[in-house]
């Protein structure tokens, strides 16, 4: 009986762990510190880093639910990534269809700066575009571009 009782608790502790997996997900979104000095000339790499996020292609519909998701893993990065995704919700507004899906504390043009780089498309299709946000020490948007 008292066997019994230990395979059960291990089903139970297993299926607890089996459904959080698969309720959260892999990470779809993240928040680093770089080292690495930008400018217009060479974001390529951060273009391409939002290019392999298995978020790429989704119905532009989902983005409520993924902006939710994203901010919330930024959040979970530490202090500054929760500092980022509360800079994050109150500059850009909350009903825009951008999933951040990396963010990056770097230099741009030599100066501090915040690297935040989402997903968007139009309504109705894909978030299948983009956009580069940087955003300077003061909070002003310093660049933007979007591919």
């Amino acid at each position: 009986m008292h066997r019994l009782k230990q395979v059960v608790a291990l089903v139970a502790v297993g299926l607890t762990v089996a459904t959080t997996v698969v309720a959260c997900g892999p990470a779809e979104s993240s928040y680093a510190e770089s080292t690495i000095g930008y400018t217009r000339s060479n974001l390529d790499p951060l273009f391409e880093h939002a290019r392999q996020s298995e978020l790429l292609g989704r119905p532009a519909s989902d983005s409520p639910t993924l902006r939710h998701r994203s901010l919330v893993a930024i959040r979970s990065e530490g202090n500054r990534g929760a500092e980022a995704a509360d800079l994050i919700t109150d500059t850009f507004p909350t009903d825009t269809r951008g999933i951040p899906v990396y963010v990056e504390r770097a230099e741009f043009d030599g100066a501090p700066a915040l690297m935040i780089l989402e997903l968007t498309g139009p309504s109705g299709g894909q978030l299948d575009d983009v956009r580069l946000w940087v955003i300077d020490a003061s909070g002003t948007i310093a660049y933007s571009e979007v591919r």
